[in-house]
């Protein structure tokens, strides 16, 4: 089993509605100590991974670089024989394929991301981001097709250092009308710790503008997450134009 279902109880619900500036919070021990460690280690290779460099995002924001792995179906469009990029469930080592299965079926952890997103029905979708040097997210609110995501890290003080960067930060105060905002633009800034069986779940709403600042590690180190997004099954159906977007994802909780 990977989730401590006694710390998914015994969580303050209040907690996570009256943080600011947007509804969220930033746990630690959600997994088991067992689990963490091994997911930890059994972490998808770099060879998996496909290189994002220059892909354009909306309203002239600066492009996410970062290495990418969905599983099962990409956003990007990437197929599962493309090599790199995309990973069926087959391919993952033991303890993520029970992560994952534990994400769709556990029903504790189900009710716990239920009551904290306000939502009855999701779908989700699975993927893996690694970042090094010099990589950032600039600041951003998500597509109103997502409920809201839960942000699993996986490094420890074993692989990284808190003063190299990579904590999620959730932004407020916005100064600027601009869409393209950056970090400085915000006069509130809210981190969320990444280290040792760290994890956040944040709503996405429309002021839950959030991002990373500029990455500063040694070369061959990674900020490792793993992003569990939960999807409205409505907004997905309808007609898109962005390529390769899922319209519909059949692990949905119900």
């Amino acid at each position: 089993m990977s989730f401590d279902h006694q710390f998914l109880k015994d969580y303050d619900r209040r907690r996570f509605a009256s943080n600011t500036p947007s509804p969220w919070d930033g746990f630690q021990g959600v997994l088991t100590p067992q689990a963490f460690d091994q997911l930890e280690a059994d972490f998808p290779s770099l060879s998996q991974f496909e290189s994002h460099q220059g892909v354009a995002r909306a309203h002239g924001q600066r492009p996410h670089d970062r290495y990418y792995l969905a599983l099962e179906q990409s956003i990007y469009g990437t197929p599962l024989d493309a090599g790199k990029g995309c990973v069926g469930i087959d391919e993952l080592k033991p303890s993520w394929r029970e992560f994952i299965d534990n994400i769709r079926n556990d029903a504790t952890y189900q009710n716990f991301v239920r009551e904290l997103l306000g939502v009855e029905q999701t779908v989700i979708r699975f993927a893996w981001h690694l970042a090094s040097s010099g990589c950032d997210v600039s600041p951003h609110v998500d597509a109103p097709h997502k409920y809201g995501t839960h942000i699993f890290y996986f490094n420890s003080d074993e692989n990284w250092n808190d003063n190299w960067g990579g904590q999620t930060l959730m932004l407020g105060a916005k100064k600027t009308d601009r869409q393209n905002p950056e970090i400085t633009d915000f006069d509130s800034r809210a981190a969320a710790p990444i280290l040792n069986n760290r994890s956040m779940l944040f709503k996405n709403v429309p002021d839950a503008w959030h991002g990373v600042a500029p990455i500063r590690c040694p070369e061959g180190n990674y900020r490792r997450i793993f992003n569990v997004i939960f999807q409205n099954p409505l907004e997905l159906e309808k007609p898109t134009d962005k390529p390769g977007l899922m319209r519909r994802v059949l692990n949905r909780f119900k």
